[in-house]
């Protein structure tokens, strides 16, 4: 039970991020024809105001589709719209990971506007500066790291302690996923980000963009593979 609640958070953290990036692209007038939750066949879908709302059946997961025709109408979105589409999700993680800190801030402490609202920044930001420091070590150590799988089973053992443990669980897991996708990678948010940057610099950058992330994902799911079989093997040792 305790896994299937760990499950679930993982998919309130990628549902928010998700929305972050809807609703970033909503408030910049780029239309969504698509916002699911996970990926592959849809099980459930609803269509309202023009976009449909699914939820698919790999539940790890999600993505906001564009009503656009092809990349080249995408790529002709101005590139700040973009940018704020871009954002948004990590945005909206970090915001939910300032929530979950602010509430188990209270619970521990009590009331208070710093327990509300300046301990849950410094909380937030200084895991992106622990995070920063410990970058290298996916070089250095990758055989230290830990994928959805690990991920599942250690929140499981970690979501069963409470719900003070379960909140910070939460908050950590979504500032991972914020912290992850913005590193300047061109499959990642930041990627993207840094990518419309040089954009504005010369407009000749944007055909490399699609040779560039499709690279990424390529390079991203051997590493992800990788770190999986990583994950089983621990299981079972």
């Amino acid at each position: 039970m305790n896994y299937l609640l760990a499950i679930f958070v993982i998919g309130v953290v990628i549902f928010v991020h998700e929305l972050g990036h809807f609703l970033a692209a909503r408030r910049v007038g780029i239309p969504i024809r698509i916002f699911s939750l996970g990926f592959g066949p849809k099980l459930l879908a609803r269509t309202w105001r023009g976009t449909e709302y699914r939820l698919s059946l790999i539940p790890l997961g999600g993505y906001v589709l564009p009503a656009i025709q092809d990349e080249e109408e995408f790529f002709r979105l101005p590139a700040v719209k973009r940018m704020i589409m871009s954002a948004g999700g990590p945005g909206a993680g970090i915001v939910l990971a300032m929530i979950c800190f602010a509430f188990v801030n209270l619970a521990t402490r009590g009331f208070s506007l710093n327990s509300l609202f300046i301990m849950p920044i410094r909380q937030s930001f200084g895991f992106f500066g622990t995070m920063i420091t410990l970058l290298p070590q996916i070089f250095s150590k990758p055989s230290e790291l830990m994928g959805i799988v690990g991920v599942v089973a250690q929140g499981g053992k970690i979501v069963g302690s409470g719900a003070a443990q379960t909140m910070v669980f939460t908050a950590l897991i979504t500032l991972n996923l914020a912290f992850i996708n913005l590193l300047p990678l061109p499959v990642f948010d930041g990627g993207k980000i840094l990518l419309c940057f040089f954009e504005k610099i010369h407009p000749r950058f944007l055909r490399w963009q699609m040779p560039l992330i499709m690279a990424t994902w390529v390079l991203l799911v051997g590493f992800l593979l990788y770190i999986t079989v990583l994950d089983v093997g621990r299981l079972y040792a």
